[in-house]
């Protein structure tokens, strides 16, 4: 539980930067390969730039300079291949990830969905591709899946659709793809409002004496 918690903020960053996938068809995937090149593009730009930046910085100091001019050089150098050590692994992080999804997804094509009856505890939105769900199953096991906006609708309206700040407990009958985690269609939909739970206080008649 601790660990589907944390990894929580992951998936709020794949969400945002639409690499989760909302399902295995062709146009899925050609979309995340695109948004793949689109996020990877500038990050690789921008590190080869800073690079090229941190080598002139150095270089262009002229021999008879100060101490106080080189060391302030050697700081921007030091400082600029640090900023593309991270938009290099940044580029790197993505296209490692892309791969995986887009390869489990493709062989998730031949293999057989899974069913599982699972409560819903929240879900992420995203402008584009998948959205991420959290699922307790009824074995205690924390999962995260992701689904399109169609397949969630349901779920989705239950939970922003109630204006009454009622609590409720959705446990969702679903089928989704073993490799890429990605929800195929929800077959049923159990809802239970949880009512807050009061007590009574009773008072104790005196007898007159």
């Amino acid at each position: 539980m601790v660990r589907t918690g944390l990894s929580r903020y992951l998936w709020w960053v794949c969400a945002r930067m639409g690499l989760c996938l909302a399902g295995i068809d062709d146009d899925e995937v050609q979309r995340l390969r695109f948004r793949r090149l689109r996020l990877i593009s500038p990050l690789a730009v921008g590190a080869v730039i800073l690079t090229l930046l941190g080598g002139v910085l150095t270089a262009g100091v002229p021999s008879g300079s100060g101490s106080t001019t080189r060391s302030l050089a050697t700081t921007f150098q030091f400082g600029s291949y640090a900023i593309a050590g991270v938009l290099g692994l940044g580029a790197l992080a993505v296209l490692i990830y892309a791969r995986i999804t887009v390869r489990r997804a493709l062989r998730d094509r031949s293999a057989d969905p899974v069913a599982r009856r699972a409560t819903l505890r929240g879900f992420i939105s995203a402008r584009d591709g998948g959205w991420p769900v959290r699922l307790q199953c009824d074995d205690g096991h924390w999962l995260w899946l992701t689904g399109s906006r169609a397949v969630l609708a349901p779920v989705q309206g239950r939970l922003t659709g109630d204006k009454t700040k009622r609590r409720y407990r959705l446990t969702v009958a679903l089928v989704h793809h073993p490799r890429s985690k990605v929800i195929r269609e929800i077959s049923g939909l159990k809802v239970e409002v949880l009512h807050p739970a009061w007590r009574g206080v009773t008072t104790e008649e005196t007898s007159p004496a």
